[in-house]
């Protein structure tokens, strides 16, 4: 469990993953679930609209063949609920660092692992801005933090992915989400999001 732990933590920093040998190309063949019937929604409540800084395999610190080549980082202000996107269990918690503080590592956020194994990231939390658990039980659209700007980001965002292969082999998979837009290849970046 230590190492799984370490690993997730390794990789929360959205703006420091080390780059992994690229897998088949990442991006250029990467196979999305329907966004219709996906099993995520957005990671914030219903009304609320975010634009998204950096989507799959962006130029700044998604790149392919990087961990979290499939993320997104939407500019959110510090404050706003954080919301599950799909149910699942916390196995992971850090909210001791205050906002501004953006040395790498000093990430907070909450990790949750679905029922298929693979583990939600929600990442650059505010200082004590946890609303779970370890152990807590969260449904899609449960809040499990408050937004924030801490770790190595730099603006306020909030860093969203979801990872398959931990320990070993965590990496990010591509998502989509059902309750906005069309996104059959994921969130482009530029876009504003409406979570409905």
């Amino acid at each position: 469990m230590r190492r799984l732990l370490v690993l997730l933590l390794a990789l929360a920093a959205c703006d420091t993953a080390p780059p992994l040998p690229s897998v088949a190309s990442d991006c250029a063949v990467a196979e999305y679930p329907a966004w219709d019937t996906s099993d995520y929604v957005l990671p914030f409540p219903p009304g609320h609209a975010y634009l998204l800084l950096q989507g799959n395999c962006g130029p700044f610190s998604h790149t392919s063949g990087s961990a979290i080549a499939f993320a997104y980082d939407f500019q959110m202000p510090i404050g706003q609920p954080v919301t599950a996107a799909r149910a699942g269990r916390v196995v992971w918690v850090e909210e001791r660092y205050r906002d501004g503080d953006t040395q790498s590592g000093h990430e907070n956020g909450v990790l949750v692992e679905h029922a298929d194994g693979t583990v939600g990231a929600y990442v650059h939390l505010t200082f004590e801005g946890a609303a779970v658990e370890v152990a807590d039980l969260v449904a899609p659209g449960d809040t499990v933090g408050i937004s924030g700007h801490t770790g190595f980001s730099t603006t306020p965002h909030l860093h969203f992915d979801v990872r398959a292969g931990c320990p070993d082999a965590c990496r990010s998979i591509p998502v989509t989400f059902r309750n906005t837009s069309a996104n059959p290849y994921g969130l482009r970046a530029g876009g504003v999001y409406l979570a409905l």
